[in-house]
């Protein structure tokens, strides 16, 4: 069953307190099931501010993490992986994340194009070069993650590449994301969105266990 975007709008100033940050929310970017998104401006008291650019912030709702072990492990072992992958031109690099008193914020770079699937729900499906400039770029970020970082996405979609002004196509979202390696040999649960898992991951659901 999808899950409803959640209703969560952090105040219109969020301070950073271990590095003395405050961020201007801006505008929605896009809401989740778990998350919304938005546009800030780091505020510094410098000539330096109009230089200053914009980032994406993931705005996570604590309310939704106090009773659930569960969410704060997984959103504990979001920050943990994605904060340690290298840079590289096809993932989105987690510059940092603070908390306070109703939420939790991890700050990307803002990629203005938004995400694919907004292309698509805008245009239509790609054509086929397009979807091959596409799909160059998602191989070579998920061939870094795999090889160099031992990292699986779990949830590749659309809606999950971003793309710069350029359009460059970034990976994103590192919810579901883990290090198999760190966890072989126990169960791991079947995650990701429906309509984009792969076969054999939809005959383990519909199998005996």
């Amino acid at each position: 069953m999808l899950q409803a975007p959640i209703e969560f709008t952090p105040s219109l100033q969020l301070t950073n307190k271990r590095n003395g940050t405050t961020y201007r929310r801006l505008c929605l970017l896009g809401r989740g099931a778990t998350s919304n998104c938005f546009a800030v401006l780091p505020l510094l008291p410098t000539t330096r501010t109009a230089r200053l650019q914009c980032l994406a912030c993931k705005a996570l709702p604590k309310c939704r993490l106090i009773d659930s072990p569960a969410a704060q492990q997984r959103l504990a072992r979001e920050i943990r992986l994605h904060s340690s992958l290298p840079k590289h031109r096809h993932v989105l690099q987690l510059i940092d994340w603070f908390d306070d008193s109703v939420g939790v914020y991890l700050l990307t770079e803002l990629c203005t194009r938004q995400t694919l699937q907004d292309v698509i729900s805008l245009r239509g499906a790609v054509s086929q070069p397009e979807a091959q400039f596409y799909l160059r770029q998602l191989f070579d970020g998920c061939q870094h993650l795999h090889r160099r970082c031992g990292v699986a996405h779990r949830d590749l979609k659309p809606s999950n590449l971003v793309l710069t002004e350029r359009m460059l196509l970034r990976i994103a979202d590192f919810g579901f994301a883990c290090r198999p390696a760190e966890e072989s040999g126990s169960r791991q649960p079947v995650c990701g969105t429906l309509a984009y898992m792969a076969p054999e991951l939809l005959s383990a659901i519909g199998s005996p266990r």
